[in-house]
């Protein structure tokens, strides 16, 4: 009878037991209850209130997995670097807070100087997904004496296993009337000269058949958007490329007197519409959706659904498709096929060197999560059966809408998921919810991003005693004003005004800004 009650007894025990490892999916993982609770403080925008509820699910399943509390340490976004400069003179330096890095490589290279931030690739070994993000932007780490003092925020966010295939990001492009493509029976181009023909006949030869000359081929927004035609002929605003050993400006190049040329030559024509230089963005598209120019550079990927349903207002008896599409990157004169982008992450993530290493471990732990499908998930869409079940490989929302009738996310519900930013701005590709004109999103940006180039020198720190911030700005104001006035003048050939301008620009402390910009790519190699 003993032997009977004890087994019972037994039984119950595992039974319970059973039913305690069934409740919050987060409680069960990687947590010794004999650990201490570990607090860290976090310092991030859109934390307010965090922590006051320890049953929101986000912070409960973090801080039921990791056994830690989180302290928010909380600003505005528009007042984020304020506040942590503020912070940091005062010596409360946050466990964990985001920076603009090298960006600001002057507090950057001080902060590592005064030993405020940890080397993260010193402890990176043992958390796969962290190390992927560092082992993927490890050039970087020669800016900071060889290691890593903080973790790239990665920009556009593919799985990690194919982020070193997208280090270079950009999201520019070219945007042309498919109707009037049709309507003159012509293709999109591919080269350079392709696109001047076809805007030059969506110039002339009465695209919209409205029996008017009223057309323009291209539209641009102001110089700086010249840049995808620039990029055609190699050239660029602002930037430096090797030449036989030498890192020399591209504004100042023969290939930038060819893109200049090219540019006079659509706007002495008439091709290249006479407002370009001063119109604003919503101009530029009301002439592109209206029908008065058939071809814009501007934002490619999600902008197409803008665009798509600004037609389908404009033209509601209309497919919307039938009328725009967007043009892959031209090749130039060279063969080059090229669109300036940027490095894919933007500011950092560092940890406060000075804490304990246990809160250490937490910290790396959590990025090592939130890097994770796992991670991502719970910061985007919450607990599954909860906030959203998943149908096949979507993931359906169960939040209600809110008092707007806008869908709400989880970070309406609980503003502990902001906490993602500290290892991207967006989620993985996969994961997010997928538009009706998903393929075209894609296809859009596709080349767009392929023939991304990184700036070598973006990250250069001036010698301000030597070629200071202002003079490097005024060289670029030259730059932008003399190229308008070049494209726009009426002068059939611009070549003396150019020769004019690269002299002016060497007068300005140009040749003393080609001596900085080499010195400091030679002290990266």
């Amino acid at each position: 009878m003993k032997f009977r009650i004890l087994g019972l007894i037994v039984a119950m025990a595992l039974v319970m037991s059973l039913f305690a490892g069934c409740g919050n999916k987060g409680a069960t993982v990687g947590r010794n209850n004999t650990e201490e609770v570990v607090e860290l403080t976090m310092f991030l925008w859109d934390l307010d209130d965090v922590g006051n509820d320890p049953e929101a699910p986000v912070y409960k399943y973090i801080s039921d997995k990791f056994n830690v509390k989180i302290k928010p340490s909380t600003t505005s976004y528009n007042q984020r670097n304020e506040k942590l400069n503020l912070l940091i003179a005062a010596n409360n330096v946050p466990d964990i807070f985001i920076s603009p890095g090298f960006e600001s490589k002057a507090i950057y290279d001080k902060w590592i100087k005064e030993g405020i931030v940890m080397p993260i690739s010193d402890y990176s070994s043992k958390y796969p997904n962290v190390q992927k993000v560092l082992d993927t932007f490890s050039e970087y780490a020669k800016l900071s004496g060889g290691k890593h003092y903080g973790l790239p925020i990665i920009s556009r966010f593919t799985d990690l296993d194919s982020l070193g295939e997208n280090k270079v990001s950009n999201g520019h492009g070219i945007w042309i009337r498919q109707d009037w493509l049709n309507n003159l029976g012509l293709e999109k181009p591919k080269t350079y000269m392709d696109l001047y023909n076809v805007a030059k006949a969506f110039t002339e030869n009465d695209p919209d058949q409205n029996g008017k000359k009223d057309t323009y081929g291209i539209t641009v927004q102001g110089v700086w958007w010249t840049y995808p035609i620039l990029n055609m002929f190699n050239a660029s605003l602002d930037r430096f490329r090797e030449v036989d050993g030498k890192y020399v400006p591209e504004n100042i190049s023969e290939d930038m007197r060819a893109a200049v040329n090219y540019l006079h030559k659509l706007h002495y024509e008439g091709i290249l519409d006479p407002d370009f230089a001063f119109i604003t963005e919503d101009q530029k598209l009301e002439k592109f959706i209206s029908g008065k120019t058939g071809i814009i550079t501007h934002n490619v990927g999600g902008h197409y659904t803008t665009l798509y349903n600004k037609f389908k207002s404009a033209y509601p008896d209309k497919d919307p498709k039938s009328l725009f599409t967007w043009v892959d990157v031209i090749e130039g004169p060279n063969g080059v096929r090229r669109m300036d982008g940027s490095e894919n992450f933007w500011c950092l993530t560092h940890i406060h060197n000075n804490i304990s290493d246990i809160k250490k471990e937490k910290l790396l732990s959590i990025l090592d999560f939130l890097l994770s499908e796992e991670g991502q998930i719970l910061t985007y869409y919450g607990i599954e059966g909860e906030h959203y079940v998943k149908e096949g490989d979507k993931y359906v929302s169960l939040l209600p809408n809110n008092e707007n009738g806008e869908p709400q996310t989880i970070k309406d519900i609980d503003k502990t998921a902001n906490i993602y930013h500290y290892v991207f701005w967006a989620v993985d590709n996969h994961l997010m919810p997928k538009s009706q004109h998903q393929a075209e999103i894609d296809a859009s940006a596709a080349t767009s991003r392929q023939f991304a180039w990184a700036d070598p020198l973006k990250f250069m720190v001036l010698d301000e005693a030597v070629f200071s911030t202002v003079e490097k700005k005024e060289l670029y104001s030259l730059t932008t004003q003399s190229l308008t006035k070049m494209i726009m003048s009426t002068e059939q050939d611009i070549n003396k005004e150019f020769d004019e301008y690269v002299e002016q620009w060497k007068k300005m402390k140009g040749d003393v800004y080609i001596e900085e910009a080499n010195k400091y790519m030679n002290g990266q190699k």
